[in-house]
């Protein structure tokens, strides 16, 4: 539960941390080349030949807020070595995730992205960390 001051008022709402699977690339390229966010899904893996797909944890921590946490030893390394070999996460294209993701997350009807930009990396006990920030419309 995280509890947030806004403007005097004491607003609580739930942290939920969700399962999704992930292709690393860029949206606007088919086959997901590149840098950035291709999909997230959390049901299936989605329907691509895209070589660099693995899970991760997904939450929204707080508004504006969306954060992935990848488990290192469930990643290819050819993933590892293309997309978080430097000290920041490069997002060349935004990406919108879907209805039914921030569904899940419970967050019905809102619009959550991931904007554009270099994302500091976190790296820490086996896991990588990508918090990206201005991610929440509604």
């Amino acid at each position: 539960m995280i509890i947030n001051r806004q403007d005097g008022n004491i607003l609580a709402t739930q942290n939920v941390s969700i399962s999704a699977i992930v292709v690393l690339g860029n949206p606007r390229n088919a086959d997901c080349s590149q840098h950035g966010i291709c999909r997230i899904d959390t049901s299936v893996a989605p329907p691509c030949d895209c070589r660099h797909q693995t899970k991760a944890w997904l939450s929204v921590p707080s508004p504006g807020v969306v954060r992935l946490v990848f488990e290192y030893a469930a990643m290819q390394e050819a993933s590892v070595e293309y997309f978080f070999q430097n000290s920041h996460f490069l997002v060349q294209s935004g990406y919108m995730l879907p209805a039914n993701v921030a569904e899940k997350l419970g967050l019905p009807g809102e619009l959550l992205l991931i904007e554009p930009g270099e994302y500091p990396i976190f790296r820490y006990a086996g896991f990588l960390e990508i918090t990206f920030q201005g991610g929440l419309m509604g």
